[in-house]
């Protein structure tokens, strides 16, 4: 997506950058940091922050990771929360899991 964004007549090709500022700043690392490394480590109460940087941007690997994190830590007490989130980014795995937890 990146490459997209400075390849074609979009803000960030013109203004050469990509302004961040709507996530906060642990987010933004933790982005960086996958895209560096291929690891990250969530705040799990950042979850919304991450789905939504990793969706906005087409991060599909960081999007699974956070997934996976989200998945592994459900209770009862997050679990709707969670459910809200994987409809609103379209996080598919993750929402199955939720199903599958409240069904039980």
């Amino acid at each position: 997506m990146f490459r997209v964004m400075f390849q074609t007549m979009m803000t960030e090709a013109i203004q050469n950058q990509v302004d961040l500022s709507t996530f906060p700043a642990p987010v933004v690392q933790g982005m960086l940091e996958y895209a560096y490394t291929g690891n990250i480590k969530i705040d799990l109460s950042l979850t919304g922050d991450y789905l939504r940087i990793a969706d906005m941007y087409e991060l599909k690997g960081l999007k699974a990771s956070v997934e996976a994190k989200a998945s592994s830590k459900l209770n009862v007490e997050n679990a709707i929360e969670t459910f809200e989130l994987s409809n609103l980014y379209s996080a598919v795995d993750l929402k199955a899991k939720v199903v599958h937890f409240l069904k039980r």
